[in-house]
Parts: C-alpha cells; sequence; structure tokens
C-alpha cells in the first residue's frame, strides 16, 4: 500500500462513522428498537455491538503494538458502564466509537514507511503484532520444544527406531492441530518416516516448503555430559540437551512462527513442512519421496532450516554445502585373534596396517593424497576470497576457543575460512579392532575397521573419489592384510544463490529481529537431501539457521540460546510477512 492509498484509507476510517450516527439522527427511541425483519438485530443493538467491537480493536491494537497497559484519551469505562442503562441509550455508545476510531488513527499516523510494512501487516486497520503474541507465549514455546526434546530419537541405533516414530507422530499431531493436513511417509518402509504437512488456505498467494529433521546424533560420550542428554535442563540462559540446536530447536522455530501467524488469522502464505528423520544417517526417505512425488511439491521457494550463526554471532545464509563421501576401511589379517608373543614379528596385524592406510591417506600438512581427489575442485570467486580475508584472523581466534584445540591445523597455502568451507577434506572418525576394555589382554587382532568421511566441494564426484579410493588403499596394504571400503553415505555438494527475492526477503528479516546483517558463506557441513531439493522440486533454496557457532552440535551437552530460539520465531515471522509481499506465486 502505498502512502496517497494509506492517507485515504485513513481518511475513510476516521469520518466512516459519520455515517452511522447520520442514520440515527432522526430515529425515534420506539423505531431504535424495531427491526425491519423478525429475529434481526435492531438498530440499538447494532450500534452497542459497533461500539463494543470498535472499542476491543482499539485496546487490541494498543496492547498489541505499542502499550502493555493500554489507556484511551478520554474514555473512562467505568462511566461509560454507568449510563449503558437497561434502556441502553445509544449516544455513549456513538461516543465510544468516535474514541476508538482517534486512538487507532493516533497509532496509524505516527507510523514510518517500515512500520506500515512490518511482519503482520496484513489488515485494513494496520500493523497486527504477531511478535507481540509470541512474546507472550514464550514459556509455553520454550516447554513445546523441551517436550520434543524428551524423544530420544537417534536414528543411527536400531534400538531407537520407536523413539523415531514417536517424534515423527508428536509432529504430525502438532500440524493438525494447527489446522494442517498432515500425514507419515516411509519411503522405503524400513525408513524413518517423513513428516509431510501442507496448509493451502491462502489462493493466490505464494507457496513455501519449510525443511527440518527430528532425527539426532547419539549422545556419545554419555559421561561426557553434565545432566542427562535427553532430559532438557535450562542453564545460565541455555537449554541443554541433545538436539537442542541440531535440528529440534530449528524447526521448532518454524513451526512457532506459523503457529503464530496462524493464531492470529494472519498466516499470508501457503505453507508445506517436510520434516525427515534420517539426515544424520543419510537415509533415504525423503530423498526417495522427492524423486517419485516432484512434480506434485510444486513450491516458490525451499527453507532448508538446518544452519546457524557464525564465529562472529552473525546470522548465516549458505551459498554452498560440502557434499560427504562416508566409509568404513575393513582389515582383516589372520583367521583368529593371536598372541602377541608367539606369533608377533610373523603375523600380520590390521590394526598396524589400517594405522598406517589411514595415516597415507592424509600427510601432517593437510593435503589429502587419493589419486585425483582434487581434480575437480572449484575455486571460490575473487569476491569471496576478498570477503573472507577481512575476517579470517577473528574467525581463526573465535575457533581456537571454541574447540579448546592448541593449534589449528590444515592446509597452510590456504584462510582458515577457504579450509571451513571451500576446500574438501578428509578425516579418520573412528577406529575399532583388538581389545579395547580395560586390563590387558595382549592379542593381535584378526580384525579391525575405520570410520572416514571425505567432505566434497563443488565440482567433486563422490562416485569417482570412491573408486580412487578403493585403488589407492590396495597399494597401502600390507602383504597379509586384505583390506576393502564399505560405503556408508554419500551426497553431493551444493551450490545456492542467495539473490533472489525470497532469500532477500530473509536477510532483510534476519537483520530486523536480530540486528545483524547476514553472512553469506559456503558452509563446511553436508545436508544430503539439499541436491534433491534442487533436482526434484527445482525451486530456489534458502539454507540457514539459528543455532549460535559453540552450541555443541554432535558434542557432549550440546546447548541453544534461549534468547536465540525466541528471536529466531520472530524472524521467521517477519520473513514469512516479507516473502508474501516480495514473492509473486508461480
Amino acid at each position: 500500500m502505498d502512502a496517497k492509498n494509506r492517507t485515504e484509507l485513513l481518511q475513510k476510517y476516521r469520518t466512516g462513522h459519520q455515517a452511522v450516527v447520520d442514520s440515527l439522527a432522526n430515529l425515534r427511541d420506539d423505531e431504535l428498537d424495531r427491526s425491519a425483519v423478525d429475529d434481526e438485530w435492531t438498530p440499538r443493538q447494532i450500534v452497542h455491538h459497533i461500539a463494543d467491537s470498535e472499542m476491543t480493536a482499539a485496546i487490541r491494537l494498543r496492547m498489541l503494538v505499542t502499550e502493555d497497559q493500554p489507556q484511551i484519551k478520554g474514555y473512562d469505562e467505568k462511566a461509560y458502564a454507568r449510563v449503558l442503562t437497561r434502556d441502553r441509550p445509544i449516544g455513549p455508545s456513538l461516543e465510544a466509537v468516535h474514541w476508538a476510531r482517534e486512538s487507532t488513527l493516533q497509532i496509524l499516523e505516527r507510523l514510518n514507511e517500515d512500520e506500515w510494512r512490518r511482519a503482520g501487516t496484513h489488515s485494513e486497520l494496520g500493523p497486527y503484532s504477531v511478535e507481540k503474541r509470541a512474546r507472550a507465549q514464550r514459556d509455553a514455546d520454550l516447554n513445546d520444544l523441551m517436550e520434543e526434546l524428551r524423544i530420544p530419537s537417534v536414528s543411527a541405533l536400531a534400538q531407537h527406531r520407536p523413539d523415531c516414530l514417536r517424534n515423527a507422530e508428536w509432529l504430525r499431531a502438532r500440524f493438525e492441530r494447527m489446522g494442517f493436513k498432515a500425514h507419515l511417509v516411509n519411503e522405503p518402509r524400513e525408513g524413518k518416516p517423513v513428516v509431510v504437512a501442507e496448509w493451502n488456505g491462502a489462493p493466490g498467494k505464494p507457496h513455501l516448503t519449510i525443511y527440518g529433521h527430528y532425527d539426532v546424533q547419539p549422545a556419545d560420550p554419555i559421561d561426557k555430559w553434565e545432566t542427562p542428554a535427553f532430559e532438557p535442563e535450562v542453564r545460565n540462559g541455555n537449554l541443554f540437551a541433545r538436539g537442542a540446536c541440531d535440528n529440534k530447536g530449528d524447526h521448532m522455530t518454524a513451526i512457532k512462527a506459523v503457529e503464530h501467524l496462524a493464531a492470529t488469522g494472519e498466516l499470508p502464505v501457503n505453507i508445506r513442512f517436510l520434516i525427515e528423520g534420517e539426515e544424520e544417517s543419510t537415509g533415504y526417505s525423503l530423498p526417495q519421496y522427492l524423486r517419485k512425488h516432484g512434480k506434485d511439491l510444486r513450491t516458490d521457494a525451499v527453507l532448508v532450516w538446518d544452519g546457524g550463526f557464525d564465529e562472529l554471532g552473525r546470522p548465516v545464509m549458505a551459498t554452498a554445502l560440502r557434499g560427504i563421501l562416508y566409509v568404513e576401511i575393513h582389515a582383516r589379517g589372520a583367521a583368529i585373534d593371536l598372541h602377541s608373543g608367539s606369533f608377533g614379528g610373523n603375523a600380520p596385524n590390521p590394526i598396524n596396517t589400517l594405522a598406517h592406510i589411514i595415516a597415507s591417506l592424509k600427510g601432517t600438512d593437510g593435503h589429502v593424497t587419493i589419486p585425483g581427489f582434487y581434480d575437480d575442485v572449484k575455486p571460490p570467486t575473487a569476491a569471496e576470497l576478498a570477503e573472507w580475508r577481512k575476517d579470517d584472523a577473528t574467525f581463526q581466534k573465535a575457533a581456537l576457543g571454541l574447540t579448546g584445540a592448541r593449534a589449528l591445523e590444515g592446509e597452510a597455502d590456504f584462510l582458515a575460512l577457504e579450509r571451513k568451507g571451500s576446500r574438501p577434506t578428509l578425516d579418520a572418525n573412528g577406529i575399532l579392532g583388538g581389545f579395547v576394555e580395560k586390563g590387558e589382554k595382549t592379542v593381535i587382532p584378526a580384525t579391525a575397521f575405520a570410520k572416514v568421511s571425505m567432505r566434497l566441494v563443488p565440482d567433486q564426484d563422490w562416485e569417482k573419489i570412491l573408486k580412487s579410493l578403493e585403488a589407492y588403499v590396495q597399494t597401502l596394504t600390507t602383504p597379509g592384510v586384505e583390506v576393502r571400503v564399505d560405503k556408508l553415505g554419500s551426497a553431493p555438494p551444493v551450490l545456492s544463490a542467495a539473490d533472489h527475492s525470497a532469500a532477500r526477503a530473509l536477510q532483510t528479516a534476519f537483520e530486523e529481529a536480530f540486528g545483524r546483517k547476514t553472512a553469506l558463506m559456503r558452509e563446511g557441513g553436508s545436508i544430503p537431501v539439499a541436491v534433491d531439493f534442487q533436482e526434484a522440486v527445482g525451486a530456489p533454496l534458502m539454507i540457514s539457521g539459528i543455532g549460535q557457532a559453540d552450541a555443541a552440535v554432535h558434542s557432549p551437552n550440546e546447548h541453544l540460546l534461549i534468547s536465540q530460539y525466541h528471536t529466531g520465531i520472530e524472524a521467521l515471522i517477519r520473513f514469512i510477512c516479507r516473502f508474501a509481499e516480495s514473492t509473486p506465486a508461480r
């Protein structure tokens, strides 16, 4: 609505009640109590209803937009009540209409351009502060997050499959209470279900898809947690629990933002939630669902709400995600475990060989030695490098503080921020073999294995690298040890533009809510399903989230700043409203 239209609207609003006054000017009392048709309201009843409605609306507007204890100048509620006798003269009610309209105009006439467009501005009366409702509901919103965090939905462990199913049902029921059509999808059936929730109550408006995941990482090592991982606890302004940040804190901010908009009748877009249960275990249910039904999942934008803030406290929108190749390297020597005294010096030792292989895959300089590993790496642009140089020293200092390490390691010829997001990596994630319990048992184990992950960048191909790795380890093994490589999971890297209207709406909403400009960064993590959204659905992506950099994601004592959670809800309220204004429907 432009300035001219607002001026015309306010003038109509100011003088609109005069039509009611003029129509009643010459009516006698008996005419005020006579309806034109039986069982319809009389003029007197209509006037009192208008007055009550106008006063309620004016008080509500003041309460939501400006005041906790609203007062309308000139209006005395007790005096108004006294003059409304059994006969209820219409004079006081007409005066109440005048008071209410003047009160509303006092607010509307002093709003600036941005305030007229702020989140929640959809009604003819001006801004409807949905954020005010969100602030009033903060305790309830936090309790709902804590309720979900009590569900140990660990997708990587078979014994927690019932918990994953329980979490999916918990979300489905919540969406149905919000007025969404919600159901669970299992593709394949042995997988963890995807929660699909749809609301299409805004015909002609744009469509937004929101992604999250309800599965979490295992809590190990359990003894490092200060409090049980699935018994959420508030300490020093933080909420501690597994999944508090990754990803239950994220997807609950989105659910709550939509819930507040819907509850106030202000949901201005059509919404689809897709919340999976296999993100932490590189599952297949959601990718297969997207590939199978992509043509039916048309949307104007996809919010991949599984990111966070950087080490400098800035919201981050990912312009790229690293892909992943996750493998196990298995080594087998003798047919059985052997006595290290009787056979030491002659028997092959799979642990020794495996240690040699892992050490050989990556030098102490951080360079990965797999043949062809770097052949297809797409370097960052000059503009990206220029931005990263400004923040690299600060990032290094923050990273040292967050990790507690003595020094950062990696390829010395590259910035630390390059190594974080635009360079590929290889890391051993675990190794097991032989006797690992307390006490002594001197054996040469028959087998050993290691878990190794590679984070890949555009335009690396995980299939090409897997073939090279399989061939390379055969050249590194010792004569008596047989080795093989088993793929556990994979996902290609993703590039994501940040210059479309939906991305700009999110960046603006972040700055309004958090007071910080959004950093556009290549992120080091992987979200396997991102490429499926791009290829099967085809809508522009936004990859972001609200977790702080020191949230201990995937580590003991994972936590989320409670202020991030509540402000994140307000940011998404603003984003959804701006998205509705800036994005034409397909």
